[in-house]
Parts: C-alpha cells; structure tokens; sequence
C-alpha cells in the first residue's frame, strides 16, 4: 500500500466560456471539478498503473465533502481529515474564441494544528498546513515524532513557497 499525502488539496473548477464580456453577463459552456493536489494527482496515477494506495490530506467545508466525492467517484482510495476550515478551490477559466486560459489560485484554509495517526507501524503527521509557509513541514513532523527522528516519518515533500 503506499500512502500519498497532500496537505492543501483544491477543489478545481474547469470553465469554459465563449468569449468574456466586460461589463456583461459571461454565459458558462460547462464546467467540470476535479479533485486536485500533487498528492492526489499521484494516488491517481498509482490506480491507473493498477498499484493501491491511499490519498491522505487536509480537507474541510462543503468543498472538502465534494472533493472526496470526487475521489470516491473515481475509484481512489482516501483517508482525509477533516479541518475547520473550508478547502480551497481553484477557478481554470478558458475563453474558446481567444483560445486563453486563466487561473486563479486560492491560498487554502488557514493554520491547522500538528496531529499525528497511526498507520501500521509507522506515523503519519500532518498538520499547521494549509498556511502561508510550507517550510515549517520538518519542525512539524520532528515536533509529532516527539522530538525523536526515528520515530518521524520519513518521505518525499513536494512544495512550494520556500
């Protein structure tokens, strides 16, 4: 089994318009969510290549309860906890007439704190995540280890902002 954690996982929606007007109403073509994160993203491609593994991540809000749906739906396996606050979502914005795309990215859901789960023998920590610096992810785990890096987790981050 392997276990792929994303901390700040977003709810995108994809959305087609003709063409945007100023100053007007811009009708929706369509519009499609989709379940994102790197995490995600990689439990995903583990299912395709026929491997199990179990999404982990932060989620919260009735954004939170539709990004696991959406999980669920495609037949990834998740264990996702639930924080107060709400899941970010991402807008894709793509204008057919002048072939552009636009995304807007939203930060996430605020400070969370540490919290450590048990999975077999080992321990996943998460936790002060989604918040405005990633860096801190070391200290955290170090922290829910109980200061002991042989009981930390060990793993690949992959993140940005540091």
């Amino acid at each position: 089994m392997i276990y792929t954690v994303t901390l700040n996982p977003a709810l995108d929606r994809f959305i087609v318009v003709d063409r945007l007007l100023t100053e007007d109403t811009t009708r929706i073509l369509s519009e499609t969510p989709y379940a994102a994160g790197k995490g995600i993203d990689v439990s995903r491609v583990i299912r395709e290549f026929g491997g199990k593994g179990i999404a982990l991540g932060l989620v919260g809000g009735y954004d939170g309860l539709q990004l696991e749906g959406l999980l669920i739906n495609a037949g990834v396996m998740n264990d996702l906890t639930r924080i107060s606050g709400e899941t970010r979502t991402n807008i894709i914005l793509r204008e057919q007439a002048k072939g552009l795309q636009y995304v807007i990215s939203a930060s996430g859901g605020g400070r969370q704190h540490c919290r450590c789960r048990r999975f077999g023998g080992g321990r996943i920590c998460s936790g002060a995540f989604p918040g405005p610096r990633p860096c801190g992810l070391r200290s955290t785990i170090l922290r829910c280890g109980n200061g002991n890096r042989s009981n930390a987790w060990h793993g690949a981050l992959s993140s940005q902002g540091c």
